[in-house]
């Protein structure tokens, strides 16, 4: 099937300077200092008026559209993608969000209870379920990210646990592989930068890790996508590896990513199998319907994630608009340097103003994307509640205009920064004075309560 020329965004916007000058491509609330990108992302005006005129189009013949154009626009899509993550186009497919796709791909799995599945101590909620609902649940294991203060140390560390567990596998396991039985595994499940507290992790590295101790990596990447610069799949060579957005009945955090740090809108999603793994693939949690589609007929992967039912086709063909607008705003290397610059200073001014430190202790914040983890000065007899969250929440929304999702990692609060090329330091003062009074009433609800918060 040959794919449809690229779609196009206006050309009728001028740069302008990083900073508070940029939020003229955007919609926010003159009055609103946006510090929460990284929970919902924005679609800057230049995307957003591209997919009004492609929806427009669509609808003046749906059929036409959906049936015959559809698919040719899709690959179009998959393909500029797959530039941007360096893969095989046919290895991409498009799905409706993380959830999903971790579900999938864990389904597909024979497991059985000698098998081990590890994961990290800051791994978000949707996947921990994911694993919980595995059939025939294997062992688990959890890989501890605190304390660990240097990408050398993880590494050295996960290592050191992949070697631990597979010596408890195999001394449980009683399976012989000559016996034609089950033959026990390891699946390591790891994000690339892990939400809450956000870190970024060597996640290159501990694929390799993977590869060289015979485990299979399983890399949820729900926030490179737009903080990450040069990622090549092909050369990294995950098993899996997906990044999407999903919409969780969860009070703190949702999770996207080319609908997120991309621009794109909310939505699209990504799931990136090798060749060699797509046979694996045997059934979605929503099975494909394989409608005939115009040309040459795709691979039966490609094909069964083409169509699992009516979903607005717009979000994901955004992708093409996000990538012409960050082109042209100077490219990834760009914006991304701006913002992980941002979000390095702005968190340490931040933490100055409360007395407190960032997660972050390396000069360069080499575990830093371009969110920042700042702790909070709020007694740690004050535990997480509903009370805690929304009363954040209502102040920071309501009374401060700004928001930084606040998070409890290890025994202590924290708070999670994002910078964006719309925001400069002054959005962060303006957030370290918000917290400062926000702390000082959460701080006083023990007081007032006379009893620790739980």
């Amino acid at each position: 099937m040959t794919s449809k020329a690229p779609l196009a965004i206006s050309e009728d916007f001028i740069v302008p300077n990083w900073g508070r000058d940029c939020r003229r491509l955007f919609y926010t609330d003159p009055d609103v200092t946006n510090l929460n990108h990284g929970s919902f992302g924005t679609v800057p005006d230049p995307v957003q008026r591209a997919c009004e005129a492609l929806t427009r189009e669509c609808e003046r013949n749906p059929d036409a559209f959906i049936r015959v154009q559809l698919f040719g626009r899709v690959t179009a899509a998959r393909e500029c993608l797959a530039r941007l993550i360096g893969a095989d186009p046919n290895t991409c497919v498009f799905i409706n969000n993380v959830a999903t796709a971790m579900n999938t791909v864990l389904h597909n799995f024979d497991w059985s209870s000698e098998d081990y599945v590890i994961y990290t101590d800051a791994i978000f909620q949707s996947i921990t379920l994911a694993i919980e609902n595995i059939p025939h649940p294997p062992q688990s294991s959890v890989f501890k990210l605190a304390g660990l203060t240097s990408q050398a140390a993880i590494l050295e560390k996960f290592r050191e646990h992949v070697k631990r567990i597979k010596g408890e596998m195999l001394s449980r396991s009683k399976v012989r592989v000559s016996n034609g039985d089950h033959v026990p595994k390891i699946v390591v499940v790891m994000e690339s930068i892990t939400a809450s507290p956000s870190i970024l992790l060597p996640w290159r590295d501990m694929v390799r890790i993977c590869r060289e101790e015979g485990v299979w990596s399983v890399v949820d990447a729900a926030h490179s996508l737009g903080q990450e610069s040069e990622i090549n799949l092909t050369e990294v060579d995950p098993d899996f590896w997906m990044t999407a957005s999903i919409w969780p009945p969860c009070f703190d955090e949702f999770r996207a990513n080319c609908s997120k740090w991309y621009y794109a809108q909310r939505g699209c999603a990504v799931l990136y199998v090798p060749f060699r793994n797509q046979a694996m693939i045997k059934t979605q949690l929503v099975p494909g319907v394989c409608h005939p589609v115009p040309g040459v007929a795709p691979s039966t992967f490609i094909h069964k994630f083409f169509w699992t039912g009516q979903t607005d086709p717009v979000p994901t063909l955004s992708i093409e608009f996000a990538t012409a607008f960050r082109q042209r705003l100077g490219g990834e290397k760009k914006i991304n340097d701006y913002c992980h610059a941002l979000a390095v200073e702005g968190g340490r001014l931040v933490a100055k103003k409360l007395g407190t430190a960032v997660m972050d202790p390396t000069d360069l914040g080499e575990l830093t994307a371009n969110m920042t983890n700042i702790e909070l000065p709020i007694s740690r007899t004050i535990k997480p509640s509903n009370e805690v969250f929304l009363l954040f929440e209502e102040e920071l929304i309501e009374v401060h205009k700004t928001f930084a999702p606040p998070f409890y990692y290890e025994g202590r609060w924290w708070v999670r920064a994002s910078a964006q090329i719309y925001n400069d330091l002054s959005d962060f003062e303006r957030l370290g004075k918000a917290l400062v009074e926000v702390c000082q009433k959460i701080n006083r609800l023990k007081t007032s309560n006379g009893s620790t918060q739980t």
